[in-house]
């Protein structure tokens, strides 16, 4: 389980912003995950949940799901999606191909920090 690992090294990111703020606590932590990021999200939130200790040991983790950008490769159609499963029942929506690019979705990003 990876994502232990990348939740112990949230755990140091948030813990140095705490510090840069002479927060007391942190009650939220925010990531933005895209499906193509190889985070298992549920896995995340349990490792974090084991992982969060100090000013962070009552932090809530809040995920927001970064959806999948798609270029066309037969037309300059980009698009977005929800469910990579989508692509398998239709083409791009501007030239109906079938060769895409994907140009997003594969982050794991740390992206706000509520503090006391």
């Amino acid at each position: 389980m990876h994502e232990l690992s990348l939740a112990l090294a949230l755990l140091e990111q948030v813990e140095a912003v705490a510090r840069g703020e002479l927060a007391r606590e942190v009650t939220c932590v925010d990531v933005l995950v895209g499906p193509l990021s190889g985070v298992h999200v549920q896995a995340l939130v349990a490792a974090w949940e084991l992982a969060r200790a100090g000013v962070a040991a009552q932090a809530t983790l809040r995920v927001a799901h970064e959806p999948v950008g798609v270029q066309c490769c037969t037309c300059p159609e980009f698009f977005e999606l929800d469910n990579l499963s989508c692509l398998d029942e239709r083409g791009c929506p501007a030239c109906d191909g079938r060769a895409f690019r994907f140009v997003g979705g594969k982050s794991f990003v740390l992206q706000q920090i509520e503090v006391k």
